[in-house]
């Protein structure tokens, strides 16, 4: 309690954390604090309320608050194993008058890692304390549809949006139907009163359809449509893709005529849709709809070969319901077999029954449903001995089977019993290298030499999932604890306890240190084990360099241990063209004598090197110096539309992507504007046009998108045209 009183003092007396420490010019009070344990929850909220950057450059920030996440420091007690960020560190950090949206900022660029909860309480508190910073224009809503936040089950913050710039906002058709998407009725209600110029029309009630939170705002607009606007296939599917409100599809079925020709085509369409589209997240939701779409359908109505295997995929209760309804052309195909084969729900033989019982048996038991079954992981067996009852002596069980078997142990010894006299192939022990049970059963039934370097190469392509397999094979003296081992497994630290725990004297290789450095336990692992620390070459600084995963914990972890690492200008430029700052500055630290600026104009003017990895060097060099990228530099950076980094993209596209949001390092010009907009993809373009909403929007900005052979040059100026008719 007296450290928290004698920091508060301090703040309250101007001091900052941020200032470098006397005679520790890489080090400050809150690393110091921080790496002797001396944060509470308490002292932590306190910071992210008053802490003032004013005087640093954002990285500096950026570092702190790194540094709080990485210790765990934000996030709620009670929610644990669940990374939650507390939301009274949330409501803290809001009402920062000195850099609270730039706080908010930073720990939004980090919700991809935990939860960030926006309650109802904070949309107005950000309004209210940051509403002069909130700018509504056209990039908010060009980017709306891609926004979290944390607001996946809440309309809330746009609604408070809407609710206070109703009458200053330019809006028009696109706007409109964003708002019908991801607004309340009760916010649109108050738009179509406020903006009677507000017109309802083909895209309003297709983003209406698509709204998450209920068929409130469906009601609404469709009582106020434009006249002449029309239930089409393109409203029904937009409905029929939202999982979550099966009532929309409900709500507009019911406004159609059943008996129209074109009303069962569109059903159809609509069932076809849900499973397309379908992911598991949503799967309760999207049975209900399909369940309610089906029931809309006449009996009469043919159904098609996509809809027949999406009931099977449904399970039993589904082809009981068309079964019941004598559904016209519901017609049983191997591929349904296949499906109900493969179903992981408790009712996969009772599905299998259905299909038999109704056409099944003029499908012939194939090869490929045999191995659909011996590779259902949780109900194999019971199919197996389902599909065995049937034809015990004519069941195809290939080596195929066996294989697919592999990932079912229960069924592979119930094949292997029932069926002795079938051959164990090497690919068969080969396909259980990543089962244990598996290859256990396999094991007790080898007649011949095993193909155990065909299996090693497998277990060294998937290490993770192999090393229950690699244990065994050791257990039965089949291969042996060395080096090859060593560097399969460095990257687990888990794995490599128990190596190291068999056999304390293993060889370590500089390829073992290789493959550990992105993991920084590992790392220690090795280095504890392994006293020749001239193993640790350039090489495994440079893998370390540039872990994204980890940051600074590896180079950390062998800068402790390791007494003359060799920290060398391809090691900085490794850590400069990843943006991995922290580590920069840990070797700079070490290696006064290297040249920043040079290792970054080496980067530069690498021709081999991607665009993206120069714009992460460029960030890194801005925020240790006062270093600018010119618009020169950017016009001379060797452009060619058909110049692709190693990963398929456009290199000036990358560099931009990783430029834009640096506005210390690279400043807002118009004609900055023109090089974008004159040589970018749209995505690029559009995020550097967010990142910037003080670029003055001029006519050569309008030009330079016209000259641009590779934009969608309308899409584009568009934007431009909102931008500069909300400015």
């Amino acid at each position: 309690m007296g450290l928290a009183h004698t920091v508060r003092a301090m703040f309250d007396q101007g001091s900052d954390p941020l200032e470098p420490s006397k005679g520790f010019e890489w080090g400050n009070a809150l690393i110091v604090a921080a790496k002797n344990g001396h944060f509470d929850i308490k002292l932590v909220r306190w910071l992210m309320g008053n802490i003032n950057h004013k005087n640093h450059r954002k990285a500096k920030l950026e570092a702190i608050v790194n540094l709080i996440w990485d210790l765990g420091l934000l996030f709620d007690e009670s929610k644990r194993p669940d990374k939650v960020v507390d939301e009274d560190e949330i409501l803290d950090t809001i009402t920062n008058v000195h850099c609270g949206l730039e706080l908010m900022r930073l720990l939004l660029d980090r919700r991809h890692e935990a939860y960030i909860p926006i309650t109802d309480d904070m949309i107005p508190l950000l309004f209210e304390k940051c509403n002069e910073d909130i700018h509504l224009g056209p990039s908010f809503f060009a980017k709306l549809h891609k926004l979290t936040l944390g607001l996946s089950n809440d309309y809330c913050g746009l609604d408070i949006a809407l609710m206070n710039r109703a009458t200053e906002l330019a809006v028009d058709d696109w706007i409109v139907a964003l708002c019908a998407h991801h607004a309340s009725s009760k916010a649109m209600d108050f738009m179509l009163r406020t903006r009677p110029e507000i017109h309802v029309v083909e895209e309003t009630l297709i983003s209406a359809a698509s709204n998450p939170f209920g068929a409130d705002m469906i009601r609404l607009l469709f009582d106020q449509q434009e006249p002449g606007t029309q239930i089409n296939e393109r409203i029904i599917l937009a409905a029929a893709a939202n999982y979550k409100c099966s009532e929309i599809l409900r709500f507009l079925l019911d406004k159609l005529d059943p008996a129209a020709p074109m009303t069962q085509r569109m059903i159809l369409t609509a069932a076809e849709r849900i499973v397309n589209d379908e992911t598991v997240e949503y799967r309760s939701e999207s049975d209900k709809t399909f369940k309610a779409v089906i029931e809309e359908l006449s009996p009469n109505t043919v159904l098609t070969e996509k809809v027949n295997e999406a009931l099977v995929m449904k399970g039993s209760a589904m082809v009981r319901l068309v079964l019941d309804r004598q559904q016209v052309g519901f017609v049983v195909s191997e591929k349904m077999m296949e499906i109900a084969a493969a179903s992981r729900e408790h009712d996969a033989v009772e599905l299998l029954q259905l299909l038999m019982t109704n056409g099944g048996p003029e499908v012939p038991i194939t090869e490929t449903i045999v191995c659909a079954a011996a590779g259902n992981y949780g109900n194999g067996s019971s199919i197996m001995e389902y599909l065995f009852g049937l034809q015990e002596d004519s069941l195809p069980i290939s080596e195929n089977v066996l294989v697919a078997a592999t990932e079912s142990p229960q069924a592979l010894e119930m094949i292997l019993n029932k069926c002795p006299e079938a051959r164990i192939t090497d690919r068969v022990f080969v396909a259980a290298h990543g089962n244990r049970n598996a290859m256990l059963m396999l094991l007790s039934r080898a007649q011949n030499g095993l193909p155990i370097e065909a299996i090693m190469t497998e277990i060294r392509k998937y290490p993770s999932d192999s090393f229950q397999v690699f244990m065994l094979l050791v257990d039965r003296h089949l291969v042996d604890i060395d080096e090859w081992a060593v560097e399969t497994f460095a990257s687990n630290v888990w794995h490599l306890e128990v190596l190291l725990s068999k056999k304390p004297d293993v060889i370590i290789t500089e390829r073992a240190l290789v493959r550990a450095a992105e993991n920084p336990d590992s790392m220690r692992l090795l280095l504890n084990a392994e006293k020749n620390h001239e193993l640790v070459t350039e090489e495994v600084m440079m893998v370390a360099a540039k872990s994204r995963l980890y940051r600074e914990e590896t180079m950390r972890s062998i800068l402790h241990r390791v007494e003359s690492p060799p920290l060398t200008a391809n090691v900085l430029k490794e850590a400069m063209s990843h943006q991995n700052s922290g580590v920069v500055e840990l070797i700079l630290a070490r290696r006064r004598d290297l040249n920043l600026k040079a290792s970054w104009e080496e980067i530069w003017h690498d021709v081999d090197m991607s665009g993206r990895k120069k714009g992460d060097a460029t960030v890194v060099l801005g925020e240790f110096t006062d270093f600018e990228l010119t618009e020169s530099m950017l016009e001379d950076y060797s452009y060619d539309k058909e110049q692709k980094d190693d990963d398929g993209d456009d290199s000036f596209d990358q560099l931009i992507d990783a430029l834009s949001y640096y506005k210390e390092t690279i400043p807002t010009t118009e004609g900055l504007g023109v090089i974008v907009l004159e040589r970018c993809n749209n995505q690029v373009a559009e995020w550097f046009l967010q990142c910037r909403p003080d670029l003055p929007i001029t006519d050569k900005l309008f030009q330079a998108v016209e000259r641009n052979p590779r934009a969608d040059k309308e899409a584009l100026l568009s934007l431009l045209a909102r931008k500069r008719g909300s400015a």
